[in-house]
C-alpha cells in the first residue's frame, strides 16, 4: 500500500508536470526547430520537477522520523511489560538508501520522462497536430491515460484501506463470549521439580483456587491456560466414526484446560448437557466441553452430548477417546475463529496458565491477594502480566488497531491524491478545450449538450479505470478479509463504497471545470490562450 500511494503520488505530480509540458509541446518544437539543444530543453523541463521532489522529500524525511518515534512509543504497548530487543524503529543507512532511491525514482517518472519523451518527438509532426480549438490526437490520448491511472490506482488503494479499517473495528468490538468487567488477570508459569508431574500442577491449581476464592475482596476465581479472546493451541482432531483421507485431512480446534466452575463464572453459556465439576478432576477420566459451532460442524443433525473424539498425536498414536458432556456457547480465541474444546486441568495440566480475579474491592486488593497466595504456596513463584481483563483485550487488539489508522491515513492521502489528482488533469484538459467548447457555442450547441458530453467522457475514464481497480482492489481485499475472517458481503460494501467515492470525485472534476469554461462568453472563449 506504501508503493501504491508513492506510485499515486509520482503520478500526480508527474500528470501535472506532464499536462504541463503538452502545453508547451509546440513551444518545445519550436525551440528545437530553431537548433535549441535537446539536453537543455530537458534540464529546464526537470529543474522543476526535482525541486518539487526534493523539497517533499525533505519534509518527508522529517515527518518519517517523527513518525518513526510515535511508532516506536505505541509498538511498545503491545508488549506488557519490556518490548522485544528488536522492536528498533529510527532512520538507518538502509532508511537512507531507501529514501534516496525512492526520491530519484520520483524524479525520474515526474521530471525525467515527460521531458525525455516531449523534447524527442519530431517537431514537425507536433507542429501539425491539432488546430487551434481542439487537442492533438496524441495529447488527447494522454490525457485520457493519465487520468485512467489516477482512477485505478486510487480505486485500489482506498478498498485496500477500507478493509483494514474494517478488521480493526471488528477486532477491537467483536464478542469474544466471556465477561471481561471488573476482572483482573495474571500469568504463572509452573517450572522446576515442584511441577514436574502432571498430578503437582493438578494440585496446585485446585490449592490456587481454593485459597483465592476464600480471601477477603475476591470474588469468583477462573483458571485456565488461556482466557477467550487470547490465542491458544490448536491441534488436530478426530471424530470417532469419521474416515479421515489425505484430501479430508484432520480438522482443527482451540484446546483449552479450565479448572471446574471456570466457564460459568466467566458468563460462558451452557447451551446442553452439563459444565464441568469435581467429578471431572480424576485424571483417569476422559471428558471435555465444546463449542457451539464445534458441534454443529461435526454433529450436524444429531446432538454431541455422548459422542466422542480425539486428540490425533505426532506420528499417528492413537490417543485416548474423549466424551463430550456437555456444549457451550461460542468464544472467540484470538483473531481466526476456531471451534473450542475445554478439558480439565486435572486431564490436561499446563505449565503456564493464566488466572481472572473478579475484583470485588477493587484492583490493588485483588492483586494482593494473589501476590500474597501464591506465596504461601510456594515462595519463589511469581504472577506476571498482572492486568486488567479490558486492558489485555485493548492490547491484544493494539497491532491491528495501530496498522488500522496507519491504512486509515494511507486511505485519507489516497482521496486527497485522487480527488487533487483527477480533478488536476482533467480541469487542465477541459481548460486546454476552451477554444473548442467556444466554437460549439458559437455554432449553436447548448450548454446541456456540451455538459453532457464531457460527462460522458469522465464516466469513460471511470469505467476504463475503475473497472480494473475495482478487481485490483477486491483481490487484495479478498485475501486481507481471509486474513481477517471478514465476511464477503462487507467487502462487496467497502467496494460499493469507494466506487461511489471515487465516481463522485470523477464527475465533479468534470462537471466543475466544465461549467467554469461555460460561464465564458463565447466571444471570450473563443479568444482565450
Amino acid at each position: 500500500v506504501a508503493i501504491l500511494i508513492l506510485i499515486l503520488a509520482s503520478i500526480n505530480v508527474g500528470n501535472l508536470l506532464l499536462s504541463r509540458a503538452v502545453e508547451r509541446s509546440k513551444e518545445t518544437a519550436i525551440r528545437v526547430a530553431l537548433g535549441a539543444p535537446r539536453y537543455r530543453i530537458i534540464s529546464q523541463m526537470v529543474w522543476e520537477s526535482v525541486i518539487i521532489c526534493s523539497v517533499g522529500g525533505i519534509i518527508g524525511l522529517l515527518v518519517m522520523a517523527w513518525g518513526l518515534e510515535l511508532t516506536e512509543g505505541i509498538t511498545s504497548s503491545f508488549n506488557h511489560g519490556r518490548s522485544p530487543f528488536w522492536f528498533k524503529f529510527g532512520i538507518d543507512q538502509f532508511t537512507l538508501t531507501l529514501f534516496f532511491s525512492f526520491l530519484l525514482g520520483a524524479i525520474v517518472v515526474t521530471g525525467v520522462l515527460p521531458a525525455w519523451k516531449n523534447s524527442g518527438a519530431d517537431f514537425n509532426t507536433v507542429l501539425r497536430d491539432g488546430t487551434r480549438g481542439a487537442l492533438g490526437k496524441k495529447v488527447g490520448k494522454l490525457n485520457r491515460l493519465l487520468v485512467i491511472s489516477e482512477i485505478f490506482v486510487s480505486m485500489t488503494v482506498l478498498i485496500a484501506a477500507g478493509v483494514m479499517l474494517l478488521s480493526a473495528y471488528m477486532e477491537t468490538h467483536q464478542d469474544i463470549g466471556a465477561n471481561t468487567d471488573n476482572t483482573l488477570t495474571a500469568a504463572i508459569q509452573l517450572t522446576g521439580e515442584n511441577y514436574d508431574s502432571p498430578d503437582k500442577k493438578s494440585r496446585f491449581v485446585t490449592e490456587l483456587q481454593n485459597r483465592l476464592e476464600n480471601t477477603t475482596g475476591v470474588g469468583a476465581v477462573m483458571i485456565s491456560s488461556t482466557l477467550p479472546g487470547s490465542n491458544s493451541l490448536k491441534p488436530s482432531v478426530a471424530i470417532e466414526g469419521v474416515e479421515y483421507t489425505e484430501e479430508l485431512g484432520y480438522p482443527r480446534a482451540n484446546n483449552i484446560s479450565v479448572s471446574p466452575g471456570s466457564l460459568e463464572k466467566l458468563g460462558v453459556a451452557l447451551k446442553s448437557g452439563r459444565y464441568l465439576s469435581l467429578l471431572d478432576n480424576d485424571p483417569n477420566q476422559a471428558s471435555a466441553l465444546v463449542s457451539e459451532d464445534f458441534a454443529s460442524r461435526h454433529f450436524p443433525g444429531r446432538a454431541a452430548i455422548g459422542s466422542r473424539f480425539r486428540m490425533v498425536e505426532i506420528e499417528g498414536t492413537q490417543a485416548r477417546w474423549i466424551n463430550i458432556v456437555g456444549v457451550v456457547a461460542n468464544t472467540r480465541q484470538g483473531s481466526e475463529a476456531f471451534p473450542n474444546i475445554f478439558r480439565p486441568f486435572s486431564q490436561v495440566p499446563t505449565q503456564q496458565m493464566t488466572v481472572a480475579i473478579e475484583m470485588k474491592a477493587g484492583r490493588s486488593v485483588a492483586e494482593s491477594a494473589l501476590r500474597e497466595t501464591l506465596r504461601s504456596i510456594d515462595p519463589e513463584l511469581p504472577a506476571f502480566r498482572i492486568e486488567t481483563y479490558a486492558a489485555k483485550r485493548k492490547r491484544a487488539a493494539g497491532p491491528i488497531t495501530f496498522i488500522s489508522n496507519v491504512f486509515s491515513l494511507f486511505g485519507l492521502a489516497a482521496i486527497v491524491l485522487a480527488a487533487s489528482g483527477i480533478y488536476g488533469v482533467m480541469s487542465n484538459t477541459i481548460n486546454q478545450r476552451t477554444q473548442e467548447i467556444g466554437v460549439k457555442r458559437a455554432l449553436g450547441a447548448n450548454d446541456k449538450r456540451i455538459t453532457r458530453e464531457f460527462m460522458k467522457k469522465g464516466a469513460t475514464h471511470l469505467f476504463w479505470g475503475g473497472i480494473p481497480g475495482l478487481l485490483a482492489g477486491c483481490a487484495m481485499g479478498f485475501l486481507m478479509a481471509k486474513l481477517y475472517d471478514m465476511g464477503n458481503v462487507e467487502l462487496a460494501g467497502i467496494a460499493t463504497t469507494m466506487v461511489i467515492i471515487i465516481g463522485s470525485v470523477v464527475l465533479l472534476a468534470t462537471y466543475l471545470p466544465t461549467r467554469r469554461v461555460l460561464n465564458l462568453e463565447p466571444a471570450e472563449a473563443l479568444h482565450y490562450e
